[in-house]
């Protein structure tokens, strides 16, 4: 075997070796299509949403965990429920404390939801994982996409 098939070969171990050893806490969520839309003033199972500081958990979103939407004012966040810590085994729920927070019991994060989903608690170091959101305070129509 040849000098430069050597470096290719040992160039290809080192970069799948690398590739495996990534550890919890360095994942990310995985992609996930979402695109739907709801009217908050016309069906039921969104009308805590009609309020400031008022959520749902709905279908969707990464490995089906589902995704929160959350009012702040005029601004909707839809958040994934699957934790960044680890996405295979957590997923967040809603608490309310002095402020809303989204919690995994798993690995004890928190995630505050007016604040975009910055981690307030750790082991996470990343947000959770945000969905685009358009609101139209005329019609009442939210939509909810990436």
């Amino acid at each position: 075997m040849g000098k430069n098939n050597f470096i290719r070969i040992s160039l290809l171990v080192v970069f799948f070796s690398l590739l495996a050893c990534r550890e919890i806490g360095e994942e990310t969520v995985p992609y996930a299509y979402v695109n739907f839309s709801f009217n908050i003033d016309r069906d039921p199972s969104y009308y805590a949403l009609r309020a400031t500081g008022g959520y749902v958990s709905v279908t969707g979103g990464a490995l089906s965990n589902g995704i929160i939407i959350y009012r702040s004012g005029d601004t909707f966040y839809a958040y994934d429920r699957t934790c960044p810590y680890d996405p295979e085994k957590g997923v967040v729920t809603v608490v309310r404390s002095n402020s809303i927070l989204a919690k995994d019991a798993v690995c004890g994060s928190e995630f505050s939801m007016p604040l975009g989903g910055q981690v307030q608690k750790g082991p996470s170091v990343r947000p959770l994982k945000q969905y685009q959101v358009s609101y139209n305070s005329l019609t009442g129509d939210v939509y909810v996409y990436n």
